[in-house]
């Protein structure tokens, strides 16, 4: 007998998962639209009627019936409807090893054509209360987005495997996320010198550990302000910033508006 194990595969397929904070049918007019939203999750819409347009980088794309469309998290964009459209809509993040978006940094809506099939398949699926059902649409949205990435060919790159110290420092940062995190903090606890740390993180993440941290903390806030039971002081106090107003000038330092504004504009 002949075993080839694949450990590293193993560890990613089994961590690796996409995750919905959104499942929804919705019938829009023109009423409906977003002006420069920036979303923490991509956005998928399938749309069954009528039609819209979508701006992300600069670049306005027809939502037309019949198609799939994945519109990044992390990005700006536009929503309108001119007079009416119907659509199937996922909210999702499939996170990265070291936390980010799988789409991150993909400044552009994409476009699958010729969905009416799958898309009237998921829309059946939706009504049928059953975990059968369940599974079904995942894995159909799952394989929708391959297929979305395959088609813009984004490069994701191999599976990754950090050093004991770099994973650590990853889930304390996650685990003890809050303004008031320092990077000898986290050298402190890994037994591990801070220029030893940030060296490593570097050349392992792609990023210095002083911005994941911010970018993590960022994030952290933007998704919690898409609560609409979080006040800004709320999710200041929560991350552990000394006031709002402090919270406030970092958040509209990093995404270019207010919290206060962004909150309006999700709703």
């Amino acid at each position: 007998m002949n075993i080839d194990s694949k450990p590293l595969f193993s560890k990613e397929i089994d961590r690796i998962n996409m995750t919905f904070s959104t499942v929804s049918f919705a019938e829009v007019d023109s009423s409906w639209g977003f002006t420069s939203v920036n979303a923490p999750y991509t956005r998928i819409y399938l749309i069954t009627d009528g039609e819209g347009f979508v701006t992300c980088g600069n670049v306005t794309t027809r939502l037309e019936a019949g198609n799939v469309y994945f519109i990044p998290g992390g990005n700006e964009f536009t929503c309108e409807c001119p007079d009416r459209m119907s659509k199937i809509y996922f909210h999702v993040n499939v996170l990265r090893y070291n936390n980010y978006d799988i789409l991150n940094g993909y400044n552009k809506c994409i476009t699958l054509k010729g969905k009416e099939k799958e898309i009237a398949e998921i829309g059946r699926l939706l009504k049928v209360n059953s975990i059968n059902a369940v599974l079904q649409v995942k894995s159909q949205v799952l394989a929708m987005l391959c297929e979305a990435i395959e088609q813009e060919n984004i490069e994701l790159g191999e599976i990754e495997e950090y050093s004991k110290s770099v994973k650590r420092a990853i889930a304390l940062i996650d685990k003890h996320l809050s303004a008031n995190l320092r990077i000898p903090y986290i050298a402190e606890k890994l037994y591990i010198s801070g220029s030893r740390l940030q060296k490593d993180f570097r050349r392992e993440v792609g990023v210095p550990i002083g911005k994941y941290i911010n970018d993590r903390l960022m994030f952290r806030a933007q998704a919690m302000l898409c609560d609409p039971s979080a006040s800004i002081k709320d999710v200041s106090d929560a991350l552990g910033f000394c006031d709002q107003f402090y919270f406030s000038r970092k958040f509209s330092q990093y995404f270019n508006t207010s919290p206060l504004t962004y909150k309006k504009k999700i709703k």
